[in-house]
């Protein structure tokens, strides 16, 4: 199953729609009554792949996703908070904090933030290892402890490969205590329907908000904008999935 949900993702990435709308195209390109079709082609997919990389677009598309759950200082009695996993690098020789992608350095910070606002609550954090290397829960530990967090308040796992399986893994730490669930805004939603299939009595602390910047007076093509339409295309697949999932 996880091999399988690498393949859709990879297949729901614009650019290697891009790629194979033109592959398409040059393979009508080449045939002798199909040129203006494989043109159409060309361009339809040239001019969506460009107004994805548009900011005002790609925030567009990932606001919904972002506004359903707005930042939070409320919940000043969970006893847990669950920290997802997103990415890190291997350097052996980088102090910990810094082995942390952008992505999980902004959930850790909002972990902390809800720390201060949660003393008596515990920290539990997710992330299995690949190719050998150091296993992402390990990563995101030991940067909380380098960061003051004392290791008697974490609990993590080096097992659970996604969202569904980190809900689970939080079921069996968490019971029906309160958890604060932490991971980007674009996530929350499909995280939050995953961690309520599993019955944890969860409200979410969203971090990372991507689509509140000043794209309109920016409007110039970017990688991030690109970036931030595939996660929130992904996210939208994810949702629908999870919902005939949990019907």
């Amino acid at each position: 199953m996880f091999f399988i949900k690498k393949v859709v993702v990879f297949f729901i990435n614009p650019l290697v729609l891009f790629c194979i709308a033109l592959g398409v195209s040059f393979y009508l390109w080449k045939k002798k009554d199909q040129k203006e079709r494989a043109y159409k082609i060309a361009m339809i997919a040239s001019a969506v792949l460009l107004l994805l990389c548009f900011p005002p677009i790609s925030h567009l598309i990932a606001r919904p996703l972002e506004a359903q759950y707005t930042p939070v200082s409320n919940h000043l009695d969970a006893k847990y908070i669950a920290v997802l996993g997103s990415g890190h690098s291997s350097q052996k020789h980088w102090p910990d904090s810094l082995k942390l992608s952008r992505t999980a350095r902004s959930r850790l910070m909002e972990g902390l933030r809800q720390k201060q606002l949660n003393p008596q609550a515990k920290f539990i954090f997710f992330g299995f290892a690949v190719g050998g290397n150091e296993a992402h829960g390990e990563i995101m530990t030991q940067a909380a402890i380098s960061l003051g967090i004392d290791a008697s308040e974490i609990s993590f796992s080096t097992q659970p490969k996604d969202t569904n399986e980190e809900a689970r893994f939080a079921k069996e730490i968490c019971g029906d205590e309160k958890v604060l669930l932490v991971t980007d805004a674009t996530h929350t939603p499909r995280a939050m329907n995953l961690f309520k299939s599993h019955g944890l009595n969860v409200f979410a602390a969203p971090a990372n908000y991507e689509s509140y910047g000043d794209a309109w007076f920016v409007p110039m093509p970017s990688a991030e904008a690109l970036e931030l339409s595939r996660k929130s295309i992904y996210e939208y697949v994810g949702l629908i999935w999870v919902k005939l999932k949990t019907k």
